[in-house]
Parts: C-alpha cells; structure tokens; sequence
C-alpha cells in the first residue's frame, strides 16, 4: 500500500526505530506493523486530506500495545523490559480525566512513547489534573509510595507540594523549570525524609501549540549533598583538632621547659609528649568519627615503650571524644616513661596492668605496676603528674589519682561517660 508523494529512495533512510504512521493508513495497521521498513514507506506521505505529514513512533506504540493486549508479537526494543509499558498498556484509563488510550491525542502518545524508551528517570504530568505517567527509571524516585500511576502529581507528592506546586504550576503556563540540588521533605513509603533532587520541568504542547502538561526529568542527588554535609563537617572538625592540638603543644612546650630541671631534661620531656600528642593526633584522623576506642588508644600511645607480654590490658568497648583521647594519651606516655625509668619497665621482670570497666555510665581505669623497685615518691610534683592528674580531671569531668605505693606505682580515673 502506498500513499501519493510517496518517495521510496528517500523513506529507505529512514531509521528503523522511527516508525511512521499517518491517519490515512490507519484502517491498515496490520501492513505497518509488518516490518520497519514497510512502516518507513510512509514518512513522505503527502495526503493533504490530513494537513500534516506524519506521525511519529508513537502510533506504532499504541497499536502494538493493541496487539500485545490480543496475544500477539510486538516490534519493540527487545533490550528494554517494558515493566512500566506494561502497566501503562494494562491500565484502565478511561477511569481518568485522560480517557481510553484509543482516544488520546497524538502529543500524548508520542510524549509517553518517549518516556518509556528512555533510561532516564522521566514522568508525564498530562492535562489540568498533571496525570501521571512515568518509566521505570522513575520508580527510585517513588521509593516505597503507594501505585502511583495515573495518580494526580500533586496527590503523588503531596507532602512537599508547598515547594514543588509552583514550580509544576509555572510548567504548565509554558515556563520551563531547572532546579539543582533542590531540597525537600519526602515521605517514600518510610516517613519524612530529607532528600535532594535537580529536575526539570519541560512544558509538552500539542500540535496546535497548546501547552497540555510537562514531562518531568529528575535525578536524585541525595547520597551527594549528604557526602558533601559530611565533607564539610569533616573539614570542620579537622581545622578544629589542628588548632587545639596547635595550642596544646606550645602549652605543653612552654610548661615543660619551665618546670625542667635542665635544658636537656626540658627537650627530652617536650619531644617525648608532642610524640604522644602526635600519635594520638593520628589516631583520630583515621576515625572519621572524632572518636577512639580506648584499646585502639593504648596500644598507639604505649606502641613504642613496651613488650606485650610485660602489659596486661582488660577491658570492654568504651568509645572516648577527642579531648579524651589527647588527656589519656599524654596521661598514658607520662606513666610509661616513669616506668621505664623508675618503675616496672626498669628491670627484666616487672608488669603493668591496664583495666578499666564501665557500667551504668560509671568508667574506671586503673593502672598498677608490679615486679619493679621499691617506689620512692617524689619530693616535689612536677608537670607530668600535673598533666596526669589535673587534666584528666578536666577532660572526663571526674578524678584522677596517681599513687606512689611502695609495691610500685598506682592510677586511678574514675568518670562519668554519657
């Protein structure tokens, strides 16, 4: 069957997914569906009768939706799974404000053809009512939602039509709309949830130029503005724990040389805590969380001035904050250097416990030393029991204790941890 003006050099060009189909050959419709390029024959097709040339894919589409429903084959991309055009296929239609399928207008048609064929998230919204029609790329962006099909996109997304209703609005006034990282409070079958999304509403006119509704490109950008928050709050915290630990290393170095009985005495003890401020330091970057568990935090702070079988550590899970971390770190290198200068680890025998328990909020730790030389206390208190006691009782809001027992030396911090 051919039409006048058919031109049949220039049809055979015509690709095969564009399957033309005019009203003149529509009381044939089994002989376009024949093969592509039988349908292709027909683009030039010239019959004033209708006043147009042509119409696209998208009766191709409808009629073999028609076809499927009677059992037949269809001559579709095989390489799409067609779940939505099932459904937009099996939908009872004539329910809605947009009528039976065989009644709707060629820009309908076609724009919906389009959705389905694409792989990117894509809805109409068709008619005053904004009837929703989408590909299965849409339904994440559903989420859990209730079937939405044929719903109106205001009753869809009802919970943010505050924010997005003008915008859809605008859209069908003919304005097109692009929003990026757009913000909303959407419940997707799981509560409210915060969710970010760069869309564009695209107006859809039929052939007489009339806007009838807009198609609805959307991307989710959630796990980014989330990664970004968390990037920035990171960042944050970094600059945050470079300043304090700036500031307590020049305390540390100040108080150190003041206190020290001689300038070689003074270097030792400031090289010795700016490398427990250090480790420590290191040890939380790693954390993205600002926290260190306390066995993590021991094993770093005591790596470097010990044997393991001469430490005896026990204990549960206790996750410590920053400022702990750095007051038990320095706590924790101070009471090793006396150890291996005085205490256990001054000999070949000598054993340091490390235990600490926590309950009902209540924490303990309790350091003790065993096989060393008999303990003599010190005359004057220096720095390192300052830092020891003083700002442990500072940081975890409790006391701390250090006792120079003559069967070797003992410390005590008892806290409360939130």
């Amino acid at each position: 069957m051919r039409c006048a003006g058919e031109n049949t050099q220039a049809s055979r060009q015509v690709p095969a997914r564009v399957l033309p189909m005019l009203p003149c050959c529509a009381k044939h419709p089994s002989q376009v569906l024949r093969c592509s390029q039988s349908a292709a024959r027909h683009s030039n097709c010239t019959c004033t009768t209708h006043g147009f040339i042509g119409i696209f894919s998208a009766e191709i589409w409808f009629f073999c939706l028609i076809r499927r429903r009677k059992g037949q084959a269809r001559d579709m991309d095989t390489e799409h799974d067609w779940s939505m055009a099932d459904q937009v296929r099996t939908f009872d239609w004539s329910r809605t404000p947009l009528g039976a399928q065989d009644q709707w207008p060629v820009a309908l048609k076609i724009t919906v053809d389009l959705i389905l064929r694409s792989r990117f998230p894509k809805c109409l919204c068709w008619g005053p009512e904004m009837i929703t029609i989408y590909n299965d790329a849409f339904i994440p962006i559903l989420g859990q939602k209730a079937f939405c099909l044929g719903q109106p996109f205001s009753r869809i997304w009802a919970e943010a039509w505050d924010e997005i209703g003008p915008f859809a609005q605008s859209a069908l006034e003919g304005q097109s709309i692009f929003i990026k990282n757009f913000a909303l409070m959407v419940d997707r079958g799981d509560g409210l949830r915060e969710g970010w999304f760069t869309f564009c509403y695209s107006p859809v006119a039929d052939e007489t130029g009339r806007i009838c509704g807009f198609m609805d490109t959307v991307i989710e950008t959630t796990g980014e503005m989330l990664a970004e928050r968390r990037i920035h709050l990171l960042n944050g915290e970094l600059r945050h724990r470079i300043k304090n630990a700036y500031a307590k290393a020049i305390a540390i170095v100040r108080l150190t040389f003041r206190r020290a009985a001689s300038p070689k005495e003074a270097l030792d003890a400031a090289i010795n805590r700016l490398q427990q401020l250090d480790q420590a330091q290191r040890a939380l970057l790693e954390d993205t969380g600002g926290t260190l568990e306390i066995r993590t935090l021991i094993a770093d702070a005591l790596a470097g001035n010990l044997q393991d079988e001469r430490l005896v550590m026990q204990g549960p899970t206790v996750t410590l904050e920053a400022e702990q971390v750095f007051a038990l770190s320095l706590a924790l290198g101070e009471l090793a250097t006396n150890a291996q200068k005085y205490g256990a680890w001054s000999n070949a025998t000598g054993r340091v416990w490390i235990e600490w328990r926590q309950s009902k909020g209540q924490f303990q730790l309790v350091w003790s030393e065993e096989g060393g030389p008999p303990v003599t206390p010190p005359e004057t208190s220096g720095f390192g029991r300052e830092l020891i006691e003083t700002s442990l009782s500072h940081e975890f809001r409790g006391e701390a204790k250090l006792d120079f027992a003559p069967e070797g030396v003992q410390f005590t911090l008892q806290a409360r941890l939130d």
